[in-house]
């Protein structure tokens, strides 16, 4: 699988490749700055890559720490308004909602399953506010 990054004015594409030992993506968002491109990859410890969209080099690789074994596949991300931050959903049934503040952790800065009544398929197209620090709210 590849991602195809297409410039309407310029009529020019790039092609975004999974890394070496990844298998295919899972979700990608754009962030609300048009700067950066996040993408997941299935792999035996899933990662998101944060992109350049200018120049398509990598800024920052997201994993999950080693103990952490419950989120398999992210299926789901949205950065904040700000894009300095991103939130990603694990696949069920799991459905672990992880906090980052991309730019600067190593991991995410908050954890937590998400409530039953939150559908992460429908998450794709959540908004996403920053309410309070370290708190994240969605609206679907």
């Amino acid at each position: 699988s590849c991602i195809v990054i297409y410039n309407t004015d310029l009529k020019t594409q790039k092609f975004i490749q999974p890394s070496e030992g990844a298998g295919k993506f899972t979700a990608m968002a754009v962030s609300p700055n048009r700067r950066y491109i996040a993408v997941a990859e299935r792999a035996e410890r899933p990662s998101v890559v944060v992109y350049d969209l200018q120049t398509l080099k990598k800024r920052k690789v997201l994993s999950l720490g080693d103990d952490d074994t419950q989120t398999q596949t992210f299926v789901a991300m949205a950065f904040a308004p700000d894009s300095k931050y991103l939130v990603t959903v694990g696949a069920q049934p799991e459905c672990m909602l992880h906090f980052w503040m991309w730019e600067k952790s190593r991991g995410p800065i908050a954890s937590s399953k998400c409530a039953t009544q939150v559908s992460c398929v429908d998450v794709w197209g959540a908004g996403l506010d920053v309410c309070v620090r370290l708190s994240v709210c969605l609206s679907v």
